[in-house]
């Protein structure tokens, strides 16, 4: 349709806010039945608590529970499940209360928690007042909650209440980081919900909130039903994939798919990857959309001055992420405590288990992890049950959370990788980020590694030195045959010092591996950490959606920063991932697979080289390879593509990047490629290669994502540059020998065999693994 046909065919306006049900209706505002099941909620239970994330709809459910407690089954609820089911003959006076937005901003135990005294009481007072208690006004002045409550019981006598409290925990959850605040809360608080517990004559209470706090009176005993992991009530909030695909929702989704120029089909599958995932059943077999990010994308197809611009079109926005704090809180329960590097791993793999009490046990205030939290607030949500608790009794389960959704992924990604490194805002940590990911997606390798060096500039001092003494403490220890495939994931107990510095503390490989991983996950890009195959474990591999690129990371010690170093870690990588057979069980039809080498510098904590190449076919025949010997059968594997290059380390660490901050050098051409060449080929069995020259060099001409050729042209001088003012002396008796033969050489990966020394390798050491 044209923008003057759908003008023509007006649609309900979605509420922006949370209106009461009565201006729902009296607006004809667009809304989503979820009344179904509030007969059994309020028939079965008469205490209930129930948990969800902010914006999941709680203010919704208590509002409707008010109108219809408060005026029955009025013609306010036609046409909706619950108008003619109501169980209630009589109305109640209703006491309806908030505490969103309380006990924010506090800092002094004394004043401010004497304010939040003197509101709550304010509050009471006028929802009473609300509710037909008009005698209540005359307390307005009371300012302790002890001396207002008996004065309010004494005006219930005799009257059934019934009690409605959203975001019950909102107080404590915002101070979390402030223990005397804190505890001074929790003494108001507990006088406020030890009264609450004791409202025997009530006739229905509801708690909403995120989580349970254990030092509070409220959850002692067995006075509230947790209805939050119940799968009966699952849905009772948020947006089923049923609702979505609807009669309700279809004119709206023939707008949005018009104005997208896509298929409805592939609107819905939009829509599922951003805004999907939230799961709060404990057989994890139901999953809910948020409704506030589906009301806010939506919301512009109902407005006209969206529908006259004829090149508007609906934009898959952070919604959720974008409100009600959610970003500032993820920053703070990221930062809450000491993150382990089992920790950092974990989330940075988004991904981590739970077991069932985990997810529902009450939680002590100061003993609450890490990813309970994510879990509550709804970052991470319910994925699946592990396989070997699947068919066990409900207490026995331990769960699969990962990342909710997209929505909530790219923003979760840049939080992690702000407590990795540290920029003037999160804008140019974003736009930093997504200069690593099109690198990526352009198959420039040169760029990546340029990008990526601008993300490590700004890495935070703190988690380098700490990581730094844990590394010269493990190089003490360091077992000299230690497996290069050993997984990463141990954990080992932190420090007393590293407790106290509440700094990230892992590995070198573990942070660099990572926060390439964090700088590369994107909407586009899918990037899973030690890939294990049935020979060894590679670093990183990165799936696209028409490549595949397998990463092997490998370290420079301080003491190792000549040329010929360099080389020799990128011929350590290339020697490792070929004898590892990284990449033959990833191998997809008609989808290339590129091999990439990363030599990372201690001393400039920046890639400092870089090699890329292809196998043609990983499968085909058995690689011929001896590291400890060093023979290669660079033809039968049919290696071909390479490219390589050194880079200068960028000066500052300080400043936020620039486009112009950094440039590296390709050396391709023959200072470089020759020195590494030429190694290669000193002792070559040459029976066996005499015709690889030619072959290669035909393979050679098939077009690579790696070929940006302007900056080709600048390799030479800079490598040579960078070789004379860092190893002169190691490089000058290499250098003579043949460059012609060596330049020709340089442009495959010399299918020739080498016999070297391991004399300087054995100097450094690679990421991720022991060299």
């Amino acid at each position: 349709m044209e923008p003057s046909e759908l003008l023509q065919y007006p649609l309900r306006k979605f509420p922006l806010g949370v209106p009461s049900w009565d201006s729902i209706r009296r607006r004809n505002l667009f809304f989503v039945d979820k009344t179904a099941k509030l007969d059994s909620l309020v028939t079965d239970f008469s205490r209930v608590f129930i948990s969800r994330p902010r914006r999941m709809g709680k203010t919704s459910l208590c509002l409707t529970l008010a109108e219809l407690f408060a005026n029955g089954d009025s013609e306010k609820f036609a046409g909706t499940a619950i108008h003619g089911n109501w169980p209630e003959t009589e109305c109640y006076p209703v006491i309806n209360l908030s505490f969103f937005g309380m006990g924010q901003y506090m800092s002094n135990p004394d004043t401010d928690v004497r304010m939040f005294e003197a509101t709550l009481c304010s509050m009471m007072v006028a929802a009473y007042d609300s509710a037909g208690f008009h005698e209540a006004s005359n307390y307005k002045d009371v300012k302790s909650f002890v001396d207002l409550a008996w004065q309010l019981d004494k005006l219930a006598v005799g009257k059934s209440l019934v009690i409605l409290i959203d975001e019950w925990d909102f107080p404590l959850s915002s101070n979390l980081d402030k223990p005397q605040v804190l505890g001074a809360l929790l003494q108001v608080l507990n006088n406020f919900y030890r009264w609450l517990r004791f409202q025997v004559n009530a006739r229905f209470i509801l708690i909403t909130g995120i989580m349970r706090w254990h030092q509070t009176s409220l959850f002692t005993g067995y006075d509230f039903n947790d209805l939050s992991m119940e799968p009966w009530y699952a849905t009772i909030m948020g947006y089923t994939q049923e609702e979505l695909e609807g009669e309700l929702f279809a004119p709206y989704m023939t707008r949005a798919a018009n104005r997208l120029g896509i298929t409805k089909e592939e609107l819905l599958e939009q829509l599922k990857r951003h805004y999907d995932g939230f799961c709060f059943d404990e057989d994890a077999a139901v999953k809910v959309y948020c409704p506030y990010s589906i009301n806010q994308f939506f919301f512009p197809l109902a407005a006209k001055k969206f529908l006259a611009d004829p090149s508007w079109v609906p934009e898959f926005k952070p919604f959720w992420m974008n409100s009600a704090n959610a970003s500032a809180s993820l920053k703070s329960y990221l930062r809450s405590h000491t993150m382990s590097k089992q920790e950092l791993i974990e989330l940075s793999r988004q991904e981590f288990e739970l077991s069932h009490d985990e997810l529902q046990e009450v939680s002590y205030l100061q003993k609450v992890t890490r990813q309970q939290l994510l879990v509550q607030g709804g970052y991470f949500s319910i994925k699946a049950i592990t396989a070997n608790t699947k068919g066990k009794p409900t207490d026995d389960r331990r769960y699969i959370c990962g990342v909710t959704n997209y929505e909530i992924s790219k923003k979760f990604v840049e939080a992690l990788t702000g407590c990795l490194v540290s920029f003037p805002s999160d804008k140019s940590l974003a736009t930093a980020l997504d200069q690593v990911k099109d690198a990526l997606l352009a198959g420039d390798i040169d760029k990546l590694c340029a990008t990526f060096n601008k993300v490590l500039t700004h890495g935070r001092y703190d988690v380098y030195s700490a990581m730094e003494a844990l590394a010269a403490k493990g190089a003490q220890n360091k077992q000299p045959d230690a497996d290069e495939d050993a997984p990463q994931g141990q954990e080992q107990a932190p420090t007393q010092q590293q407790e106290q510095n509440l700094v990230i503390v892992p590995e070198p490989e573990v942070f660099y591996r990572t926060l390439l991983m964090l700088s590369l996950c994107s909407f586009s890009i899918d990037v899973k950490d030690e890939v294990a195959n049935n020979h060894g474990r590679c670093d990183l591999v990165a799936f696209t959606n028409n490549h595949t690129y397998v990463f092997e990371l490998k370290r420079l010690d301080k003491n190792s920063n000549s040329l010929q170093d360099k080389i020799d870690r990128i011929k350590d990588g290339m020697l490792q991932m070929l004898d590892k057979r990284y990449g033959n069980n990833l191998k997809e039809e008609g989808k290339p697979m590129t091999m990439v080498v990363l030599v990372i510098c201690d001393k400039s904590r920046q890639i400092c080289a870089w090699c890329s190449f292809k196998i043609q076919d990983p499968l085909v025949k058995p690689i011929a390879v001896d590291i400890r010997g060093e023979v290669i059968d660079f033809e039968s594997q049919k290696t071909y593509d390479l490219h390589q290059g050194i880079i200068e380390s960028l000066e500052s660490e300080s400043q936020e990047p620039t486009p112009q901050a950094t440039k590296s050098k390709r050396s391709k051409a023959p200072k470089a490629s020759a020195a590494l060449a030429q190694k290669q080929t000193s002792q070559a069995t040459k029976s066996k290669r005499s015709k690889a020259p030619k072959a290669s060099a035909a393979q050679a001409q098939e077009p690579t994502p790696q070929a940006t050729k302007s900056k080709r042209s600048k390799a030479p001088k800079a490598s040579a540059a960078l070789a004379q003012k860092q190893t002169s002396q190691a490089t000058k008796s290499k250098r003579s020998k043949d460059p012609k033969a060596s330049a020709a050489q340089a442009q495959e990966p010399t299918p020739q065999a080498s016999k070297s020394k391991r004399s300087k390798a054995a100097k450094s050491s690679g990421t991720g693994k022991n060299s």
